[in-house]
C-alpha cells in the first residue's frame, strides 16, 4: 500500500502527503485502477515524470479519502491544471525527490496552495534572493527553518498565481511556529520525514 498521510492543516483543506516509494510501473497501476490514468502527460526526464504520475495518484487518493467509495474523478482544465469533478475548491499539487503533497479547498470560496521540498545547502546560499532581512536574523543559518520559509513563500505564491512556481519575496511572514500570518493569508509549515512541506490559504470569506 502507498505511504499516504491525510489530515486538515486548517479546517478548510484537506492535504495528502506521500511517500514516493513505488516505480513508475506501479504507480501507472494505481492511477489506473482508479480510472485516472488519462490524466498523465508527457514528461521527458524519468525523475520528474515519476513524481508527476505520484501527484496525480495522490490527487486521485485525496478523492477517494474526501468521497469514499464514490471518487470524483481527475479533471485537466484548460490552464493544464488538475482538479476533481464536480468539486468545487481548488487543488494544488507539490512534489519533490521521494514526496508528493496535494492540498485540496473544501470551501470554493478558499485559495489554496502547498509546496514541499528537502532541506538543502543551495537553500542557505539562495536565502538572500528570497529571504527579507528579518526572515533571515530568524533562520539564522538553520536548513530547516529556511526550508519553511522557502515552502511557505512557494505555496503562497501558487496560491496566488495558480500554474506558476517561482519564488515570492514578498513581506515578513514571521515564520516562528507552524502557524504563520502574512496579510489576509495563513501559512501553515510542518516537516514530514526529511521534508519540509508548507499550505497557504486565504482568509477571505472564512
Amino acid at each position: 500500500m502507498p505511504a499516504v498521510k491525510f489530515f486538515r492543516p486548517f479546517s478548510e483543506i484537506i492535504l495528502g502527503i506521500w511517500h514516493i516509494t513505488e516505480n513508475e510501473e506501479k504507480l501507472i497501476h494505481l492511477l489506473s485502477e482508479s480510472g485516472n490514468e488519462g490524466t498523465i502527460r508527457p514528461v521527458a526526464h524519468a525523475g520528474q515524470r515519476l513524481r508527476h504520475i505520484a501527484g496525480r495518484a495522490l490527487l486521485a487518493s485525496v478523492s477517494s479519502y474526501i468521497y469514499g467509495s464514490n471518487p470524483h474523478p481527475i479533471i485537466i482544465f484548460e490552464t493544464g491544471l488538475p482538479g476533481l469533478a464536480g468539486h468545487g475548491g481548488n487543488v494544488s499539487i507539490s512534489h519533490c525527490e521521494g514526496f508528493a503533497t496535494c492540498a485540496i479547498a473544501m470551501n470554493p470560496a478558499i485559495t489554496t496552495g502547498t509546496d514541499i521540498e528537502i532541506p538543502s545547502i543551495k537553500m542557505l546560499s539562495l536565502a538572500p534572493r528570497f529571504l527579507n532581512h528579518t526572515e533571515i536574523e530568524q533562520a539564522a543559518g538553520n536548513m530547516e527553518t529556511t526550508a519553511k520559509f522557502w515552502c511557505g513563500k512557494e505555496a503562497l505564491y501558487k496560491a496566488l498565481a495558480p500554474g506558476n512556481a517561482g519564488m515570492l519575496p514578498g513581506e515578513s511572514m514571521g515564520i516562528r511556529r507552524r502557524f504563520a500570518e502574512t496579510g489576509s493569508w495563513d501559512i501553515f509549515t510542518d516537516t514530514y520525514m526529511n521534508a519540509v512541506l508548507a499550505v497557504a490559504r486565504n482568509r477571505t470569506n472564512c
